[in-house]
Parts: C-alpha cells; structure tokens; sequence
C-alpha cells in the first residue's frame, strides 16, 4: 500500500479575489478552487490537542496530502461543502507529505 493510495478524500483550494466598486474600495473575497487536491482527512484525536498544548484546541480536522501539492499555512479550503483554514501546514522530515491543521471558518 502507498501513500497516494490512501489519499482518497479531495478539498479544493479558495483563492483570494479582489476588486474596485464605486467608490474605489477594495472588495476581497474568495472565490472556489475548481481543482482539487487529494488528500486523506482525519478528525483531531484528544491525544494530538493534549500534545499540542493547546496550541490546535480549535483544529477540526488534519490533512494529510502529497508534499507536491500548494496548499500552505493560512490558505483556505473547502472540503464536504465546509470553509477551512489551514491554521497550520508542516513538511515531515523526508518531504514526503504535508500535514495540515484545519479549522473550520463560520460564515455569517
């Protein structure tokens, strides 16, 4: 069994837009990604927000991708319908695969 062939979940990666109304203000928004990435998502375990410190008490999920793919810190994503931020992406030792920390955004 390989890596990629337990990637079998896929988020899509937002981007940032902007543009100019009227007035001349800056309106950002992010528009959907229309590729995907395959990935595998997992729910944070207790054990992992314990180890941490605290530091991911608001993490959902974590994503395991393939190291190739641009999914970095501070991006967002949409996975199940869902917005995400990635709070947090590292790199394992031998560049194999990206772990990313997701949290999960409320759209008012």
């Amino acid at each position: 069994m390989t890596f990629e062939s337990l990637l079998v979940h896929s988020i899509y990666k937002r981007t940032l837009t902007s543009s100019q109304n009227m007035l001349g203000e800056w309106i950002y928004t992010y528009a959907d990604g229309s590729i995907a990435v395959s990935c595998r998502i997992n729910p944070i375990s207790n054990r992992e927000r314990i180890d941490a410190g605290g530091r991911w008490d608001d993490v959902r999920y974590i994503c395991y991708m393939d190291y190739s793919e641009s999914i970095n810190t501070g991006d967002h994503v949409t996975y199940g319908g869902n917005d995400y931020r990635m709070k947090e992406v590292v790199i394992d030792s031998s560049s194999h695969n990206r772990k990313g920390y997701m949290v999960e955004l409320i759209n008012d």
